[in-house]
């Protein structure tokens, strides 16, 4: 019984971690096209679309989308 609570802890961990392996390479390489490409030198790559800024924030800190009216910030 006391191995369960250890065995879960590394489980999540491990996930944990590839999630922002993950994001990580997301924010580094851009979103895949499943476009490739064969250069003059015969290699083949697959391009990359770069992601935007307010896609490169984290989820709770996004911006509001702007809209065509001006608004006055309250202190």
């Amino acid at each position: 019984m006391l191995l369960v609570p250890i065995i879960a802890f590394e489980i999540t961990r491990r996930v944990c971690l590839g999630l922002q392996r993950k994001d990580r390479d997301l924010v580094l390489h851009g979103f895949e096209t499943g476009r490739i490409v064969r250069l003059p030198g015969g290699e083949y790559v697959e391009v990359h679309r770069p992601i935007s800024d307010d896609e490169r924030l984290p989820p709770g800190q996004r911006m509001p989308p702007v809209s065509g009216c001006r608004r006055s910030r309250m202190p």
